[in-house]
């Protein structure tokens, strides 16, 4: 540290009351200043008479050693700069005082930097410990996740990768040890390979039970239908789907499947059809495309009423009389299948479906029936029903599926986790452990491995599950101070990918490369260019917009139907994750996070947004946002209107802390515990800004909620689930008005985004503060301050965008250091 520096640290360590001897040596300028400054506009409320927030300047004494004290000194700068300190009302100090301290107070922190702080170990979360197992013994985690049965990550701060967090059990150690045996089960295949077969759909001759079966419909003329939604409502399987067989694969493997497909009745008026007998059915709808649903499903229970384990991976539209095909491969374990579904079909019962096509005589014919007959007798004529009406269909007219199919034998998940047969068992498992423990393994650290695969009954599969189950595996162990090639190609490859570093980014770690100039970068738009890195936009979004509590508070079915059964949580999510990857991708800057011209939504998000119709029901589609929606940015997406509320109604409050916390990081203080927490008025009678002002004229209440009420209020023009409104359940009229503590005034949520974007540098700040925490695994301390201004300095540059604060993030201290 220099001279300048030094006479800095010494005049702040000596703000606080000392003895004569200090005050004797304390340059008087800046001394003086300081305490001018204090006791003319801080101590009266952050002093010994008062001490607000818990926070008394009058001792508060700079001990570089104290993180504590250091996050106190952090605070007073952030609100002088911020200009929130001193609160409205009370005398303003001089600028040029507060510029002094400011400045001070800054070149003190610089002098902090690269210090030491608390050191904690990393732990992998499940998702990084699911995708280890994945790409280390090759095997497929999407049907079968080895750690399914892992408790729930802890998080903090928004994150569970930051290592203070985290918590290690005794639980959670068994099931690291059954994840390790699982995944060496997927990974192993005994005895010959197995030999494809062929099943096609309209073989009499193929004894495969249950081949190509739909319910509710009898194969006639060539064709099957797909009329109805596979679900009666969200998770109730009494719906209708073509099934490839009841007894699933009889091996593991790859399938290949062929299907010849034709959309068929789209927009025929059919007015019942758009009726349902329950609210949380979906409804048809003809302006929508017909959606075809991919599934890979687990064997059926005994009962039609028991719910199937099954995945979605994929789902497309269809165009109009289009006769298509579709040749897939996907991986089935033992006794899983593939089914197809009309996914946006009428949602119901088959009665009433033929009833709503006109077919009613149909259904009057064998209504004398009891209901085990009835379905079969009805399904016996449907088909024609269906097609005489001409009634919104799917048409399979042929469908073929063939396997396992294996490249090699034995596959390379078994070769990944029992090695070749010429490699002798310790040189397997020294190159296997250096890739579980992402760095070369010395020989006393492998020999106890060694032992293992020699002396246990198992073998070699004893050492490989000790290997997963090691701390070596299951922690990021990094050196202290600035990382070696293999903890930053670790770290890099989770920050991006939630995944062990590829052979590249293992190569230039080995070779000693990774920490030269530009080649760090250079890997890092490499990941960053790869689709894997969807697994940053999906957890980083995730986290740092808090959508866990649209599942925690998930809105009420009875209120908001249509959010379950039209899937809105699902394309919310995506819209999110969408402009985010955008944003990332194009390199746009970080305020069309804030305040884009454009969304990305399908025909269920545009109808909530009240856009013009969107044809596609699957694919997300860019549509150009009218100004007046008041849409642009996180903002107006759906997925963050619905996480800042409660599932039942929105709150000025927490929707307003939530734009403090999440998008400003000026989280405000907690109320005091003997304030009233404000109720609705359920007669109706005062508007939820009345009731407000009632509580504002407490003075321990004012100061935080003139931050807080103007952003809450602009975001109540948004429901519970983000769709617009102008007035309440109530009637009465929403006023969306506000004025920002700084003064600024605005009448709605469009001049509520023009202030915020006016805080656009503290936007940058704590995005880039949520980034390198996440990218580092650690909570941020204040010694990382200037290393985040360069960050966000960086990327403030004319030109610069989202990409490039990722890429600051990465070649930062706070990332190449520990």
């Amino acid at each position: 540290m220099n001279g300048h520096g030094a006479r800095i640290l010494l005049a702040l360590a000596l703000l606080a009351p000392g003895t004569r001897a200090a005050q004797e040596e304390r340059p008087a300028p800046l001394a003086e200043h300081a305490r001018a400054l204090f006791e003319a506009s801080c101590v009266r409320c952050h002093g010994p008479e008062r001490a607000k927030a818990g926070l008394r300047l009058d001792r508060l004494a700079w001990d570089p050693a104290d993180e504590e004290a250091l996050e106190r000194w952090a605070e007073v700068l952030d609100r002088l700069e911020a200009g929130e300190m001193p609160p409205e009302g009370e005398p303003r100090p001089d600028a040029a005082a507060v510029a002094g301290l400011t400045g001070a107070l800054r070149t003190a922190f610089l002098g902090l930097e690269g210090a030491s702080g608390p050191r904690y170990l990393r732990r992998l979360n499940r998702v990084q410990v699911r995708n280890s197992l994945r790409d280390l013994l090759a095997i497929d985690v999407v049907l079968e996740d080895p750690t399914s049965s892992f408790p729930p990550d802890d998080v903090l701060e928004g994150f569970d990768v930051l290592a203070e967090g985290q918590v290690t059990s005794d639980f959670l150690l068994r099931q690291v040890l059954l994840a390790a045996r699982r995944a060496l089960d997927l990974a192993t295949f005994d005895g010959p390979r197995p030999e494809p077969e062929t099943h096609a759909l309209f073989d009499a001759a193929d004894p495969r039970p249950g081949n190509f079966a739909v319910n509710h419909t009898e194969p006639a003329d060539g064709t099957v239908f797909l009329f109805l939604n596979d679900e009666r409502s969200p998770g109730d399987p009494r719906g209708q789907a073509l099934t490839t067989s009841r007894s699933g694969a009889r091996a593991p493997g790859w399938y290949d499947f062929v299907f010849t497909l034709e959309s068929r009745g789209r927009g025929t008026a059919w007015p019942g059809l758009e009726r349902v007998a329950r609210q949380e059915w979906q409804v048809y709808r003809p302006s929508d495309l017909h959606r075809l649903e991919i599934y890979l499903s687990a064997p059926h229970g005994s009962s039609a009423y028991t719910s199937r384990r099954r995945i979605l991976v994929e789902a497309l539209d269809l165009a109009d009389g289009e006769r298509v095909t579709l040749e897939r491969r996907y991986w089935l374990g033992r006794g899983w299948r593939l089914e197809l579904a009309f996914g946006n079909a009428f949602a119901g019962h088959l009665d009433g479906f033929l009833e709503a096509i006109g077919a009613a005589e149909l259904v009057a014919r064998f209504a004398h029936l009891p209901r085990p007959e009835l379905l079969p007798a009805l399904a016996e004529h449907t088909h024609a029903a269906v097609a005489t009406a001409d009634a919104p269909r799917i048409v399979v007219h042929a469908a073929a599926e063939s396997g396992p199919h294996h490249a090699s034998w034995p596959p390379p998940s078994h070769v990944a986790a029992h090695g070749a047969p010429d490699v002798p068992p310790a040189e397997h498992l020294a190159a296997f452990a250096a890739r579980a423990f992402r760095r070369p393994v010395p020989p006393e650290e492998l020999a106890p491995y060694v032992r293992l695969a020699a002396e246990s009954p198992e073998g070699l599969r004893t050492a490989l599950e000790a290997i997963l189950c090691s701390p070596r595996f299951l922690y990021l162990f990094e050196p202290e101070g600035e990382l070696d090639g293999w903890a930053l190609a670790a770290r890099l490859a989770y920050f991006l990918w939630n995944a062990p570093p590829d052979a590249r980014l293992a190569a230039l770690a080995a070779e000693g490369r990774l920490g030269e100039p530009g080649v760090l970068r250079a890997e890092a738009e490499r990941l960053l260019a790869d689709p894997r890195s969807d697994e940053l936009v999906t957890a980083f979004t995730w986290g740092w917009l808090g959508l866990q509590n649209a599942l925690d508070m998930t809105p009420d079915p009875m209120r908001f139907p249509e959010y379950h059964r039209s899937r809105l949580q699902e394309a919310a999510v995506a819209e999110t994750r969408a402009v985010f990857r955008h944003v990332l991708d194009a390199n746009r800057p970080v305020a069309e996070l804030l305040a884009a011209d454009y969304t990305f939504v399908n025909a269920d998000l545009a109808r909530l947004y009240g856009l013009e119709s969107v044809a596609t029901t699957v694919a997300l589609q860019r549509v150009s946002l009218p100004a007046e929606l008041g849409r642009g940015g996180v903002l107006g997406q759906a997925a963050v209107l619905t996480a800042s509320a409660n599932g039942v109604d929105t709150s000025p409050v927490v929707r307003g802390v939530w734009v403090l916390e999440h998008l400003l990081g000026t989280p405000p203080d907690p109320p005091p515990p003997d304030v009233p927490i404000p109720e609705p008025d359920t007669r109706g009678e005062l508007t939820i800004r009345e009731i407000f002002d009632q509580h504002r004229s407490i003075e321990s209440c004012n100061e935080c909620h003139r931050s807080i009420d103007p952003l809450g209020f602009a975001l109540e023009s948004f429901d519970a689930i983000g769709r617009w409104r102008d007035a309440y359940e109530s009637g009465l009229a929403i006023d969306p008005s506000g004025r920002m503590p700084d003064g600024t005034t605005f009448d709605d949520v469009h001049g509520m985004k023009r202030a915020l974007l006016a805080e656009l540098p503290l936007f940058t700040r704590h995005l880039a503060e949520r980034l390198a925490a996440y990218a580092a695994g650690r909570t941020l301390r204040p010694a990382d301050r200037p290393a985040i201004e360069r960050i966000v300095a960086r990327a403030s540059e004319p030109g610069a965008g989202l990409r490039d604060l990722v890429l600051a993030v990465v070649e930062s201290g706070i990332f190449r250091r520990r």
